[in-house]
């Protein structure tokens, strides 16, 4: 969530306010009306954009691959997180109290 300031500095506060106020949440991350020259960005900013991409490509296909092989919508949002680590083992169990289950999709 963090990287998407990137594209605008506003978007997580934005997507936080209609992801707890809007029924059913429709929100779209649109980056070519911020961005209209990807040359002009400075290096690391590309890089930026890039990795965005890439983890949104990533994210649709691995849920969309699941879903058509089990049936099951595995794409959600799990917060706050909760940590434990168990001092006999030294293992750290991480988990999300609250999971709410999202759609993600491709779009133009």
């Amino acid at each position: 969530m963090n990287r998407l300031s990137t594209i605008d500095p506003d978007l997580i506060n934005n997507f936080i306010k209609e992801f707890l106020s809007q029924l059913p949440l429709k929100f779209k991350i649109i980056w070519k009306d911020n961005v209209l020259d990807l040359n002009s960005l400075f290096e690391v900013d590309q890089t930026q954009l890039l990795k965005i991409t890439k983890a949104f490509e990533n994210l649709i296909n691995q849920t969309e691959a699941i879903e058509s092989e089990k049936e099951i919508n595995t794409f959600g949002l799990g917060f706050p997180i909760l940590a434990r680590r168990y001092k006999a083992e030294n293992k750290l169990t991480v988990a999300p109290i609250l999971i709410w289950s999202l759609r993600i999709k491709r779009t133009r």
